[in-house]
């Protein structure tokens, strides 16, 4: 995914004769941006681990309104973000994870991926050689987190960060 995506490329991927007229998908798909919301545990961990001095990277394959949704509402705390649409790739690609690499100025192996989608997340992390952790909201995955708020007693500074490969 290279450029922006916005409505009118997302009607000229699906059928045209059954898609809302492109300025309706538009305003539809704008006042839907004021519903996006991080999840409530989401805000207090990244401040938390912010202040604790870990330096964070938001990798997400988005389309470009949801980008901008998601920068504003955690751009404050952090050092960057690794988005589809400028990387020009999806996750797994690696290039989605060398982005993230090149906004922390870090190593693969110095790199913890917490991610929720096993292919996506956590598969293309283990692929460049940084470790994961799991996140599974429904709580029935085995060795995965249900929330982040785990993160904050497993990770107390970055010189503690020992995480293990899965």
């Amino acid at each position: 995914m290279a450029g922006e995506i916005g409505p009118a490329e997302l009607i000229d991927c699906g059928d045209r004769r059954q898609a809302p007229p492109r300025d309706v998908l538009g305003r539809a798909l704008e006042a839907g941006l004021d519903e996006v919301h991080a999840y409530p545990d989401v805000p207090p961990v990244i401040k938390a681990l912010s202040r604790r001095g870990y330096r964070l990277v938001t990798a997400s394959n988005l389309v470009v309104p949801f980008g901008r949704a998601l920068e504003h509402e955690l751009g404050a705390w952090m050092d960057g973000f690794a988005l589809s649409y400028e990387v020009g790739a999806l996750k797994p690609d690696r290039r989605m994870f060398e982005a993230a690499t090149r906004h922390l100025d870090m190593s693969a192996d110095q790199i913890l991926v917490v991610g929720d989608s096993v292919t996506d997340d956590i598969e293309g992390a283990h692929a460049l050689g940084m470790a994961s952790i799991q996140v599974d909201r429904s709580g029935k995955a085995a060795n995965a987190i249900a929330s982040l708020e785990p993160l904050l007693s497993l990770l107390s500074k970055p010189a503690d960060v020992q995480p293990t490969r899965s």
